[in-house]
C-alpha cells in the first residue's frame, strides 16, 4: 500500500504548475502584444509626425498621430512658402512592430531611405534661421534653391551643410545674421550646388 502524497508535494507540485502557467502567460502575452511606430516628414513643408500602433494578435487596436515641430516648418510656415496641401509623409524612423517583452527590454529601429534625410534637415536649428534671414534680405531664389534642395532626400544633406555655414555667434541674432546673409549670398549659393 502506498502513502498518500505529503501536503508539501502537493504544494510543491502547484508551486510548479503555477509558475508554468505563468511563464506560458507572460511569454503568449509577449508575443500577441506587438508596438510600432515611425517618425515621418513630409516632403513639402517640413512638418513631422510620430506615429505608433499597438495590435493584439495583429490586429491594431490602438494608434495615434503626435505632431513634432521643426525650425523647416515652423519658418515655411511663417513666410507662407508653401501653399495649403495634403502632407505628402515620407518615413523617417521606422521601428518594427516588436513585442512587448522586446519592446521593454530593448529599443531598436532605424532609418528609411530620403525621409530620414528630410527629417535631419527639417530639425537643424539653422534651417529655419537661413530660411528667415533668406526672407529678410529678399533673396526669394536663394531660398527657393535651398527649399528644393532640403526636401530632396538625395540634397538634403547639402541644405544641412549650406545652413551650417551661418557663424554661430549669429544665429540668435536675426538683424546680424540677415546682413551676413547679404553678405555672403554667393558663397551660399555656390553651396547648394555641390552634390
Amino acid at each position: 500500500m502506498t502513502a498518500a502524497p505529503s501536503s508539501a508535494t502537493n504544494r510543491e507540485r502547484r508551486a510548479v504548475v503555477t509558475i508554468a502557467v505563468l511563464t506560458a502567460t507572460a511569454a503568449l502575452l509577449g508575443t500577441a502584444v506587438r508596438r510600432g511606430g515611425s517618425i515621418e516628414v513630409c516632403t513639402q513643408c517640413g512638418a513631422m509626425r510620430h506615429c505608433e500602433t499597438v495590435s493584439v494578435a495583429s490586429i491594431p487596436v490602438k494608434s495615434s498621430e503626435t505632431p513634432i515641430q521643426t525650425s523647416l516648418h515652423e519658418s515655411v510656415t511663417r513666410w507662407n512658402l508653401v501653399p495649403p496641401h495634403q502632407h505628402d509623409w515620407a518615413t523617417a524612423i521606422w521601428s518594427p512592430a516588436e513585442s512587448l517583452v522586446s519592446f521593454l527590454f530593448m529599443n531598436g529601429g532605424s532609418g528609411i531611405g530620403n525621409g530620414r534625410e528630410v527629417q535631419k534637415t527639417a530639425q537643424t536649428a539653422e534651417m529655419g534661421i537661413l530660411i528667415n534671414a533668406l526672407s529678410e534680405v529678399g533673396a526669394l531664389e536663394l531660398r527657393a534653391e535651398l527649399l528644393r534642395t532640403a526636401f530632396d532626400g538625395d540634397r538634403s544633406g547639402v541644405a544641412r551643410f549650406t545652413a551650417g555655414l551661418i557663424p554661430e555667434e549669429l544665429r540668435g541674432d536675426p538683424a546680424g545674421c540677415a546682413e551676413w546673409v547679404s553678405r555672403n549670398a554667393e558663397m551660399l549659393k555656390d553651396s547648394l550646388q555641390l552634390r
